[in-house]
């Protein structure tokens, strides 16, 4: 029987030159629990720490991420990554997929392209504009106002006419430059066909 002082002594040495030194294959089989050819084959791109009595040993922590099955949702982990951290074949096949999902979500309405929104957003605007520059009429018709009233009321047209186009071309004003022939005016450009 062995006297617990020298047995865990040694222990205590092998298991200091395991952890700082490194394992041979053999014993990273026990650690993991793999098979020796299994371990030939999950670690054979990962070069050798070092060498112990003319046999090649790995560090711990540079064969665990090899020898240990992934865990958790992996789904969640990629989604974390940097397209930059994925293998060069994966970054492909990532942006191949981002442009696929795009394309889907173009094609099903879910998805618009800028100078299609801003071409939408200059028919909207420039229709309500178009109302409300007549509801001061509409209101004369309807009722009897003073010029106070009339001033008032235009006054209000006007400030928001100009804050609904502020707030248009703020906006974009931060994309980036855009072909000048869109479409798009500027919501405070007068139409030349309203003035007749």
């Amino acid at each position: 029987m062995r006297k617990p002082g020298l047995g865990a002594k040694a222990m205590d040495d092998d298991g200091r030159s395991m952890l700082y030194d490194g394992c041979s294959k053999s014993q990273l089989g026990t650690l993991f629990g793999i098979d020796k050819r299994d371990i030939d084959e999950k670690i054979r791109d990962v070069p050798p720490s070092g060498e112990r009595m003319g046999y090649p040993v790995w560090r711990i922590k540079d064969v665990a991420p090899y020898l240990v099955p992934a865990q958790g949702d992996f789904e969640a982990a990629i989604k974390k990554m940097s397209p930059k951290d994925l293998p060069a074949l994966l970054q492909k096949e990532f942006w191949a997929a981002q442009h696929a999902r795009l394309k889907f979500e173009e094609d099903q309405g879910d998805l618009w392209r800028t100078a299609d929104v801003i071409e939408r957003l200059s028919v909207i605007f420039k229709t309500l504009r178009m109302n409300l520059l007549l509801v001061n009429d509409q209101v004369e018709r309807q009722t009897q106002l003073n010029d106070k009233q009339r001033e008032i009321i235009q006054g209000l047209i006007d400030s928001t006419l100009n804050q609904l186009a502020d707030s248009l071309v703020n906006e974009f004003k931060n994309e980036p430059a855009r072909n000048h022939d869109s479409g798009w005016a500027d919501p405070r450009t007068p139409d030349p066909a309203e003035g007749l």
